[in-house]
């Protein structure tokens, strides 16, 4: 494992792909910073809105509730937002930054990054946003015929080169940067050298290897995590909620 020269200021957590009520009740418990939910449909992770409603009702205002989308029309970002009232509104699609400025409340927007250009493209065309998170993303091949791909991302437990995370003099002032993608116990503090503002993490806060069943979390996972993370920084920062609406 990776081990940081010194203690660092701890960046924000967010635990997604949340699914059941006793999960988030143990997120709460373990003071995360953010939790996040799945709104897009026929994914293993997603939860209807009746059900993000109720898991809405587990989280205190200290903590963020992050909804998750993906190329949503306008009028399905406007009932998410009236019905299930998140903080944060997450892109996780094709989302072009004319659209995500639509939305009335906080923003990230996630990059998918194979290479730099990816992570300078994003900075660039998202610097309007309350924050940006780099995941990891595959290629996949649709048809042959035509050679067409689809870029996936998100809940993979796929790692990308972090050495591709922008450095700290490349940052805009007051915007968030976070690092997601493939992110567990097993290298959550190689992870926090990154520099990065914001952890998300999804697959590896459920169990590993063949027990895992998506959108349902491992406490002793999600524990350890935490641990590791308080073990390896210092100084919380202020909290998140607060720190969106100073902006």
């Amino acid at each position: 494992m990776h081990i940081l020269p010194q203690k660092i200021l701890r960046p924000w957590i967010k635990l997604c792909g949340m699914t059941r009520a006793q999960d988030v009740s143990f997120a709460v418990k373990l003071k995360v910073d953010a939790i996040g939910i799945i709104l897009v449909p026929h994914t293993p992770r997603y939860v209807a809105f009746e059900v993000a409603q109720q898991l809405r009702q587990l989280i205190p205002e200290n903590i963020a509730l992050v909804a998750v989308v993906k190329d949503p029309h306008i009028n399905e970002l406007r009932e998410i937002i009236e019905f299930i009232q998140p903080d944060i509104i997450q892109f996780h699609g094709q989302e072009s930054s004319e659209f995500c400025g639509q939305c009335p409340i906080p923003y990230f927007k996630v990059i998918s990054v194979t290479n730099q250009l990816d992570v300078q493209t994003g900075m660039q065309e998202f610097k309007n946003s309350a924050g940006i998170i780099f995941d990891a993303c595959i290629t996949t091949s649709v048809s042959k015929t035509h050679k067409t791909n689809t870029i996936i991302s998100g809940g993979l437990g796929k790692v990308f080169d972090w050495q591709l995370f922008p450095a700290s003099d490349k940052f805009q002032a007051h915007q968030i940067y976070g690092l997601a993608g493939g992110i567990k116990p097993e290298n959550v503090v190689e992870a926090l050298s990154s520099g990065a503002h914001l952890i998300d993490t999804a697959s590896g806060t459920e169990a590993a290897g063949s027990e895992q069943i998506k959108g349902v979390k491992s406490h002793a996972r999600m524990q350890e995590l935490m641990n590791l993370v308080n073990d390896t920084t210092q100084n919380q920062r202020q909290n998140l909620l607060t720190y969106l609406r100073d902006l």
